[in-house]
């Protein structure tokens, strides 16, 4: 799979959301058909892999989703996947 490193893929830092600014990080989920071949993709910014899944997970409700933050591979999400919270216990 060829991925554009030119598409907004380094960090930024952000002020808005953290007291004292963070850094996000661009995301991109590939959608899958039902053939199982990409049909689709979106760019996210994140703050972390959690965040991304958390994202990921708040897409596949019909689809599965690839994950992957430049050229790193992060995770595929299965459709019908449950909701991700930070609080979740079973991250832990």
């Amino acid at each position: 799979m060829a991925m554009n490193g030119g598409e907004g893929f380094a960090a930024q830092k952000v002020g808005s959301s953290c007291e004292q600014g963070c850094f996000m990080a661009s995301y991109r989920f590939y959608w899958r058909g039902q053939d199982n071949r990409i049909a689709g993709a979106e760019n996210h910014d994140c703050t972390d892999d959690l965040g991304a899944l958390e994202q990921a997970r708040s897409m596949a409700r019909e689809r599965a989703i690839e994950v992957w933050q430049a050229t790193r591979y992060v995770a595929l999400v299965k459709a019908g996947d449950e909701a991700l919270t930070a609080s979740d216990p079973s991250l832990l």
